[in-house]
Parts: structure tokens; C-alpha cells; sequence
């Protein structure tokens, strides 16, 4: 029996949702790629089927592409004709792609035809026209957020059209009729509770002066890839090749389960952590001057293990902790669910595709750190100071006086999942590459006690604490004098749990190198809320 398999996406997400600094333009963004890869789709399938019941043509939807199955060919045309016509005239700044493929759904695998239909999807992608194109001739009146040719007055500023309908899905009424995931989220948090998710960035940063930064998150579960392919593994070892239509229907519902799965784990995460800062609300209501019952969290991405929100800076590490501490808690393909995350400390001011862009790569630098044979959860952070550029090492390097020694221990370890490791089957490399909690100092269960430490004990003299800044780097010998100056050495000859007698100045020798302890303690003094919790990982 013909089938045809029908795959949606939209590309370069982040850099639509991101484009200005506006946080109505962010959330309309975010709801609209939710609409476009989810709820249009659904209807524009609806009206070509002539039916509203259309689960049984529903493969997997949500977390940025969606698959669809129908009858006939002339159907997955008409289906892709008309969503990708209201896409194009409903949605400017969209990047959006559709395809089809064929395959015999009683003779040929599903997972074959999936694979093939994404591949199909990323050549496509690979030879898409130029984006380019001239922003304007110098004559228009331009949009005060995109520079884009305005498009009408709007709230007594010009916006472009992009911008404009952006705003326009960002409206309560909007957010109601399309019931997104962050609009349930929201609403199964809340329960009358009269929190109030901010639509102003300003809001999120009521104190003025050098602590009032904001905090983009992003956040991205571990190998995915690797879970979905351990589930078609297992699936290709229960195939009947004399029953392939069957086979078939399994496989869907297993691929509909993981998906379900997934989407659920991290949406109940996201409300765990909201739980946890309604429980600190006063201590952090008081800390940030909030104002009108304002949660200083704002969800723009929720999009299966996909996930950004934007926050104060002072508790984005603790929200860090606590969503993940809660996704712990969850296995898939019999393995507990872990996620890295990157956090870019920003002003308001500063480009928002550029910190999105430096979490993006602090994300990846936690993911680095994981080797095939472990997982973890890792997060890693930034203050921003003004960069141009956007890549981690570049920012990081010029920090750095004195090459001789490292500054950085981070990105911090959430969780560790120690997987058993069989030395007859692993290289030596390999083996020396696994990490284990018992050799790990920079968790981040550790730098909370380091934090807190330091703070207690040197509450008098935070002068001189924030000096060591700028001391730091100019290596242990500097740090040296000036501790013994201030007399403040001792507070920083022992911590992490290191053995005693390791850590000398808040230095301490790593595969040969002096790297300092502090120095993410110091940047972080007065930028930091810690949050009383009972999420257990």
C-alpha cells in the first residue's frame, strides 16, 4: 500500500526569535514557529482531508519539525502547497521547508523512509536561494527594531511587518486561542496563584546600576540522537519482514511515546523550578525589588528537550540547577535524562541573537566534556562586558593576562550518570577520559558551598574580596602578596573538597596547569540568590 510521508520545519528558529531586544517580539516569535510547525500544519491537513479527526496521519509533531503520513500523492502536494502559501503571506522573516516521500507501507520500514525523508529535508535546505537581500533604498520610513522598511505605526513606533505581526501573536488573546505549550505551562503553574510572566524585559531588572544584568538560557538534552537511534536499533531487531504494515504501526506508536515523553519530562521540569521560586518568592521578591507579583522568569522556547527562558541573572544558575535536578529524575530508553545548559549575563541593552548565540555555544561547551561512555549535566556561564564577538574562546583568552595559568573551572557538573566501564572492550584513551563524581571537583553542588563560604567569611571586607578580580590573573605569586597583605589568605588555602595542602592562594594544579578556584566566585559576588529546594536528582 502508497503512503506518503510529509516532513515540515523551520529553520534558523533562534535567530527569528532573537532578531530584536524586544520581549514581545521574542514570545510572539516563539508562539508563532509553535503555530507554524504544530497547529497549522494540523489544519491545513484537516481542510485537505476534508476531516477534523486526523491523529491517525499524525507521525510526531512538535520540537521544531513535524511529520505527517497520507494516502496519496496528490494530497501531500496540496498539504504542502497550502502550508507553505500561509507561511509565506502570514509570516515574514520565516524560514520554512516542506517535502514528501513515497514508500510502500506493507513492503518497506518506516524508519528507512524517515531517514530518507530527512535527508531529502537537508538537501533541500543545503540548496536553498541566497537570503540576502537589500533592507532598504533609503528612502523609508525603517522599523525602530528589525531596520526592516516599516510596515505601519503601531504603539507609536514605525514596525516592520515582521515585527509587527510578531507583536500582534504575542497579545493575550492570541496566546489563549492557540494554547501553546508555554501558555499550559503557565496556566498549570500558576492555578490562581496571580503570578504575573512579564512581556517587558525591563521588568526583569528592576535594580539599576552594575548588578542589574538579565540572563538568556538555553538549555539542549544529551544525546538525543543517540536514544532515537537505540530505539529504531530495537525496533529493526522486532521487524517481520512477512508483516512489515504492523511493524510499521509499532514503531509509531513507540516514536509518538518518546516524543510524548519527552515534551511531558521537560514541561514538568520548567514547572518544578517555577514551583521551587514561588516557595523562595519572598527572599528573591525582596532581593530584586519585583514589583506587581512579577515571576523574573520568562519561557520563550519550549520545544521538546529544545529549551530557552530568559530570567534575573542573579537566580539563572539555581533555575539551571533545579530543572535539571527535576529532568534527572527521568529515564528514556532506559537512560536518565540529562541536559547541559548555557547561560549568557547580559544588560538589556546588549544584542539578544548575540547572547543568545554565546549560551548557545556555552551549552555546547558542557557538551563537550561528556565522553561516550558517561553522561552528565553540566552548565557553564558568562557576563557579558560589552563582546563583539561571540565565540567562547576568543571571550575567554582575553581575559587571561597571564598564559601561564587558567582562570575558568567551569562548566559546573550538575549530575554525573556513571555508566560501568568494561576495560577488555575500551582503549586506554578512553578509559582515561571517563569521569567520575569521585574525581570531580568543579560540581556545581561545590561551588555552592565555595560560594557561600567565601561570602560568610569574608562579609567585612568584600572591598578587598572584589579586588581579587583583577588580581587573580596576574597568577599566584601576585595573589599571593596580596592576600597576605589583606590578610585573607587562609580563607582561600583549602576548598572544593580537595585534598589539604592542594589548593594554595585559590590555586590549584589541573593536568599541570595553575588554575584558580575563585574567579567565578568573585565575578559572581552580589549576582548570585541561592534557592532553598526539595527537588531531589
Amino acid at each position: 500500500m502508497e503512503k506518503f510521508l510529509v516532513i515540515s520545519e523551520v529553520s534558523k528558529k533562534q535567530g527569528y526569535i532573537f532578531k530584536t531586544n524586544k520581549l514581545k517580539e521574542n514570545i510572539g516569535a516563539s508562539t508563532i514557529i509553535e503555530y507554524i510547525t504544530e497547529g497549522l500544519p494540523k489544519k491545513m491537513l484537516a481542510e485537505v482531508l476534508g476531516k477534523t479527526d486526523i491523529e491517525e496521519n499524525i507521525v510526531n509533531a512538535g520540537g521544531g519539525n513535524s511529520l505527517f503520513i497520507l494516502d496519496n500523492e496528490d494530497d501531500a502536494k496540496e498539504f504542502i502547497s497550502r502550508t507553505t502559501r500561509t507561511v509565506l503571506k502570514d509570516f515574514p522573516g520565516v524560514e520554512f521547508f516542506m517535502t514528501y516521500q513515497k514508500f510502500d507501507y506493507d513492503k518497506d520500514s518506516i524508519i528507512d523512509a524517515i531517514d530518507e525523508i530527512y535527508k531529502k529535508l537537508n538537501d533541500k535546505k543545503s540548496a536553498r536561494a541566497s537570503v540576502f537581500r537589500k533592507k532598504s533604498y533609503g528612502i523609508e520610513q525603517n522599523c525602530v527594531t528589525t531596520g526592516l522598511p516599516a510596515y505601519k505605526r503601531y504603539d507609536d513606533v514605525f514596525l516592520s511587518r515582521e515585527s509587527y505581526v510578531k507583536r500582534e501573536w504575542y497579545k493575550d488573546e492570541k496566546q489563549d486561542k492557540i494554547k501553546n505549550t508555554i501558555s499550559e505551562v503557565i496556566e498549570e503553574f500558576d492555578k490562581g496563584r496571580g503570578y504575573r510572566f512579564t512581556k517587558e524585559i525591563e521588568e526583569l531588572i528592576t535594580e539599576k546600576g552594575n548588578n542589574s544584568y538579565v540572563a538568556i538560557v538555553s538549555l539542549d538534552g544529551n544525546k538525543m540522537g543517540q536514544k532515537i537511534q537505540h530505539m529504531k536499533d530495537e525496533a529493526r531487531k522486532k521487524e517481520d519482514k512477512n508483516n512489515m504494515a504492523e511493524s510499521n504501526n509499532i514503531y509509531r506508536a513507540k516514536l509518538k511515546e518518546f516524543s510524548d515523553n519527552i515534551k511531558k519530562y521537560y514541561k514538568n521540569a520548567f514547572i518544578d523550578m517555577l514551583n521551587v521560586i514561588d516557595k523562595n518568592y519572598d527572599k528573591v521578591s525582596e532581593s530584586l525589588k519585583l514589583k506587581d507579583n512579577i515571576m523574573p522568569v520568562r519561557p520563550i522556547i519550549l520545544a521538546g528537550d529544545d529549551v530557552c527562558f530568559i530570567c534575573n541573572a542573579k537566580i539563572a544558575l539555581e533555575c539551571v540547577n533545579l530543572f535539571i535536578k527535576s529532568l534527572n529524575k527521568h529515564s528514556v530508553e532506559g537512560e536518565q535524562l540529562n541536559a547541559c545548559a548555557g547561560i549568557c549575563m547580559l544588560r538589556s541593552s546588549y544584542p539578544f541573537d548575540k547572547g543568545y548565540e554565546i549560551a548557545e555555544n556555552l551549552c555546547k561547551n558542557g557538551k563537550a566534556k561528556i565522553v561516550d561512555s558517561n553522561d552528565a549535566s553540566l552548565v557553564d556561564f558568562h557576563i557579558c562586558q560589552g563582546e563583539i564577538s561571540t565565540s567562547l574562546s576568543e571571550i575567554r583568552n582575553r581575559a587571561h593576562i597571564n598564559k601561564e595559568i587558567e582562570l575558568n573551572i567551569k562548566p559546573f557538573y550538575i549530575n554525573i550518570t556513571e555508566v560501568e566501564n568494561n576495560s577488555q572492550q575500551s582503549s586506554d584513551e578512553t578509559r582515561k577520559r571517563v569521569i567520575t563524581e569521585k574525581d570531580t571537583f568543579n560540581t556545581y553542588e561545590n561551588f555552592k558551598a565555595e560560594f557561600k563560604r567565601i561570602e560568610q567569611k569574608t562579609k567585612d571586607c568584600k572591598g578587598k574580596i572584589r579586588k581579587l578580580r583583577d588580581v587573580f590573573p596576574q597568577g599566584e605569586e601576585k595573589t599571593r602578596l596580596f592576600m597576605n597583605k589583606n590578610m585573607i589568605a587562609d580563607e582561600f588555602n583549602h576548598g572544593f573538597k580537595l585534598p589539604k595542602g592542594k589548593v594554595n592562594y585559590g590555586f590549584y594544579e589541573v593536568d599541570g596547569k595553575k588554575t584558580c578556584l575563585y574567579f567565578d566566585i568573585i565575578e559572581l559576588q552580589d549576582m548570585f540568590i541561592n534557592l532553598d529546594s526539595d527537588i531531589e536528582g
